[in-house]
């Protein structure tokens, strides 16, 4: 985590970002070198910025939210096999399985907010399954709460695709299983939980910043995911950045194929994802 210096542009950035909180003492509106920057809710900057409050403002204090938010969702995967099938050897292959995939020990030691909001994903879909689960209403209650208090971390972390992936799935789910009262009853103790997280903050940004919502909302999700150019090839060419990691025993195959002359976006991207690598591509925005 020491040996090399930060990764330009996003290590740097974030480094900065959290710096200038941690330094300058405002902790509501995320600044970037003097400018007021929008891209991200705030609590991703916080955990890195906590990082260098004790760790010191180096590479280790920099990167070490990420290495924790890594070991946080292997430690869910060995939870989440132990309930399923009460065997420590088989809980273990899976934490270590899902440590070793490239993408998850790629980012282990690279500060930004992936790792993080990965975290409060997985926290929050075991939280729906412990509670989908559950035999007694108190642990009902406990993991439609769990599972709202991620939400709002992870919305906190990078936006509202931390609310629509618990919906994607409980949705449709608990339609199939006829269990739309419970859906709509402890649903809104999930939803309430995470207002509670996000609307203290949410309401402080707002004050400070009067455009902060627009340019989040619009810019970063709206026109973001719904533009011609979305998360597609940069005209020119693309940058595939697949990590070199013994973990990751598909890169060399996954870069010849990037790297193949005449390979469409779409095909890039299926080869990125089929190798268990991670391809970056440069957005033209």
């Amino acid at each position: 985590m020491s040996n090399h210096g930060l990764w330009i542009p996003d290590e740097t950035r974030y480094a900065q970002i959290s710096q200038a909180m941690l330094l300058g003492g405002d902790w509501v509106s995320p600044h970037f070198l003097g400018l007021r920057y929008f891209e991200k809710p705030v609590a991703g900057y916080w955990m890195i910025a906590l990082g260098q409050a004790v760790f010191g403002e180096n590479l280790f204090g920099v990167r070490i939210a990420s290495v924790v938010a890594t070991a946080l969702s292997v430690l869910l995967a060995y939870l989440l096999a132990r309930r399923l099938w009460r065997d420590p050897r088989t809980s273990l292959a899976c934490a270590l399985l899902y440590a070793s995939f490239g993408l998850i020990a790629g980012q282990s030691g690279y500060a930004n907010l992936d790792p993080q909001f990965t975290f409060w994903v997985n926290l929050s879909l075991v939280a729906l399954w412990h509670a989908l689960d559950a035999g007694s209403r108190r642990a009902r209650l406990l993991g439609w709460t769990l599972l709202g208090l991620a939400c709002g971390m992870g919305f906190l972390t990078k936006g509202f695709l931390a609310w629509l992936l618990p919906v994607l799935v409980a949705l449709p789910y608990m339609l199939w299983q006829r269990r739309w009262r419970e859906l709509l009853g402890y649903g809104a103790l999930a939803v309430l939980a995470a207002l509670l997280v996000c609307l203290p903050w949410a309401l402080a940004v707002h004050a400070r910043e009067a455009d902060y919502w627009r340019f989040f909302f619009w810019h970063e999700h709206i026109r973001r995911f719904a533009g011609e150019d979305a998360n597609t090839l940069a005209r020119g060419g693309s940058t595939c950045r697949c990590w070199r990691s013994p973990a990751c025993p598909g890169a060399a195959c996954c870069r010849a194929r990037c790297a193949r002359p005449g390979t469409s976006g779409a095909k890039r991207r299926w080869s990125s994802w089929r190798y268990g690598c991670c391809c970056r591509w440069r957005s033209s925005a």
